[in-house]
């Protein structure tokens, strides 16, 4: 759940848009602060004086168009936190889907809006703007600490130089102020001791070691009487000798170091990094050398871990677009030629996601990285680029060398699909490749060269994986419901029936025996307790209930087979007087495919058993259908199927 008060702004040159997305926004978020804009301009002036968690961006409207105002949003760090998802009816235009993602753009939708699909992005980009906000903050929080201390360190470090350098003052004119000198020493030895950093003073000349505090023994390791009279290098405080070495240089050459970054090692042989200053002091009259080191290992981790999240895919672990365009951009360079990609596209993700759920296509995302990443070789780089979107760069590597690794990763998925024959879906990603041999050749042409191969496969491969993802719909539909195929063999011979009396094209006869097939498709996204439950449901379980037809829709329309009866499979619960559901269309608002299978689909329901009743006989049923004749169904098609069906029932005895 999202505890604070949502702000939305929602930018779009029709009104009624406007109106549609600020009701589907206050169903599920009743506190929101929905913000509408009319224009680009506007929409760019509230997005600044508001700060929302979200922005709905229309594409095409007059004056400052949409990419206009995601382009300024993001091109200003005040305000380039804030996710954007453009809604629009150019449904499936590659070039705006790209456009957008260069502009900035964290999502895409695509009109008639899907009021589920709406509130998730809401939900997602709410969490994104949040995460990026705690993010930058924990930054900042970390970077004035590290600041902070490093002053306080400073201070320290430098009052005590001030007591060393006071102490040689007053050495040399001991006689005349004996006591302050003894009261400087006594407060610089305070501090000293007292420092929670590792502090310790040596001669120059031979590195021995005359002095350390509590600090350098518990940061080290080593305890007071195994450290003085001893050298650095006996002790083996530095990792690398060159360190040690460089810092005496410096030391000489300058007089001081401050706050260098150092490998340093413990009495155990543990590692850890440490923030080192040290100043040349002199002491009775010798040179020696004070140090101070502060364990900086924490903040070293969170830093680098900071550069992993800001590199990397969440999801897969693999690098992400920010890494892949920075290492096209350092890998296009005429010692790595010649440089091959190969892009990659994964088959089916929206309808796998539309009808299992996005775990499940969250799984085949992660499955499909581990498949081309097992066919990486050392030193080609795989980035996470899209949601089911792969790049890999592969330098030094010519043509038919790509084509081979091109070929390993889909030999590789093919037994990976053998293994696993009887997973509900499979992995199918749409490949291709193109290499660069010429230095004045632009690596963007590269790119698109690899993209048109690859898409040109993926228009050949769709359509069969989507059959494939549909046989296993239909096949756990039945697995999960009363459903049966007898069920559809019934509807399909009853709804023709109807069809033929109508005088249906042989096309609306095609549709309605497919409609007869899967138009309950969204049951898959119901829960089995609920499909199957044997008595009445309760308000909760039927409102989950009453949503299988708009999860059918998007499955439906996820897929060029079933698209053409989207809207069918979105109505079939309608009723002629206007009381049904999902958008209570009345009457001949109702699609005519709809009505024919609301009639045959309830008459074979009543005359078979289900978990919840018994089984009616066909002429309580026909009094059903003629009882319900004007309310429920269409009264006309209702008329229609009783005389085919009493012509049937006589035929067949």
């Amino acid at each position: 759940m999202i505890d604070k008060r949502v702000t939305v702004l929602a930018v779009d040159d029709n009104p009624d848009n406007l109106v549609t997305i600020k009701a589907l926004i206050r169903e599920s978020f009743p506190n929101a602060n929905v913000l509408t804009a009319l224009s680009g301009q506007r929409g760019l002036d509230l997005a600044i004086e508001h700060d929302p968690d979200v922005i709905l961006l229309d594409i095409v409207m007059p004056g400052m168009s949409g990419f206009e105002v995601c382009r300024s949003l993001k091109s200003n760090n005040l305000y380039s936190d804030i996710p954007i998802v453009f809604i629009t009816a150019l449904k499936g235009d590659k070039d705006s889907r790209i456009k957008a993602l260069e502009c900035g753009a964290e999502a895409f939708l695509a009109k008639p809006i899907d009021e589920y699909e709406l509130i998730a992005q809401i939900r997602a980009m709410v969490k994104i703007k949040s995460a990026n906000l705690a993010k930058r903050d924990e930054k900042q929080r970390l970077t004035m600490l590290v600041e902070e201390r490093t002053q306080q360190l400073k201070q320290e470090h430098v009052k005590a130089l001030s007591l060393v350098k006071a102490l040689e003052e007053e050495n040399a004119i001991r006689k005349q102020s004996e006591a302050a000198l003894r009261e400087a020493k006594d407060y610089f030895e305070l501090v000293f001791n007292t420092s929670p950093d590792a502090a310790y003073i040596a001669r120059l000349d031979d590195g021995v070691i005359l002095n350390a505090n509590e600090g350098f023994t518990n940061l080290f390791g080593y305890s007071k009487d195994s450290t003085l009279g001893k050298d650095g290098m006996e002790l083996t405080l530095f990792q690398k000798l060159s360190d040690r070495a460089v810092i005496e240089r410096k030391l000489m050459e300058d007089g001081y170091i401050d706050a260098v970054e150092v490998d340093l090692m413990r009495a155990d042989g543990s590692s850890f990094i440490g923030l080192l200053s040290a100043k040349l002091i002199v002491l009775e009259g010798k040179a020696h050398v004070s140090t101070n080191v502060h364990n900086i290992t924490e903040r070293k981790k969170m830093e680098d871990n900071l550069y992993y999240l800001s590199h990397h895919d969440f999801l897969t672990g693999l690098n992400n677009r920010r890494f892949f365009e920075q290492k096209l951009k350092t890998l296009d360079s005429p010692d790595l030629l010649p440089l091959s990609i190969i892009s990659g596209d994964i088959n089916g993700v929206k309808l796998i996601n539309d009808a299992f759920g996005h775990e499940k296509g969250d799984r085949l995302i992660v499955e499909t990285a581990k498949a081309m990443q097992g066919c990486c070789r050392e030193g080609d780089i795989l980035a996470r680029t899209g949601g089911d979107e792969f790049v890999l760069l592969m330098p030094k590597t010519d043509a038919p060398t790509a084509l081979a690794v091109l070929q390993a990763i889909q030999l590789v998925c093919e037994q990976i699909n053998q293994r696993s024959s009887k997973e509900t879906f499979h992995i199918s990603i749409a490949l291709g490749s193109g290499t660069k041999t010429d230095p004045d050749q632009p690596i963007e042409t590269v790119l698109r060269i690899a993209e048109k191969y690859m898409y040109q496969r993926k228009v050949l491969e769709s359509k069969s994986m989507h059959s494939a993802v549909l046989t296993s719909i239909r096949a756990t539909l039945f697995e999960k419901n009363e459903e049966t195929e007898e069920h559809c063999e019934r509807l399909i011979m009853l709804s023709k029936m109807v069809g033929r009396r109508l005088n249906l094209s042989q096309k609306e006869l095609d549709e309605l025996e497919l409609l007869s097939t899967l138009h309950d498709i969204g049951k898959i996204g119901i829960p089995e307790q609920i499909l199957n439950k044997p008595g009445k449901l309760t308000d909760e379980e039927w409102i989950e209930m009453k949503k299988h037809p708009q999860i059918g829709y998007r499955i439906a329309n996820a897929s060029l087979e079933l698209a053409p009866i989207a809207e069918y499979i979105l109505c079939h619960h309608e009723r002629w007087d206007g009381m049904g559901y999902p958008q209570k269309l009345k009457e001949r608002q109702i699609p005519l495919l709809s009505r024919i299978i609301s009639i045959v689909d309830a008459y074979d329901a009543m005359t078979q058993d289900r978990a919840y009743r018994k089984k009616m006989d066909s002429a309580e049923a026909v009094i059903e259908i003629r009882n319900n004749a004007g309310t429920q169904f269409d009264p006309e098609i209702a008329s229609i199927f009783l005389d085919e069906l009493a012509v049937n029932q006589v035929n067949a005895g």
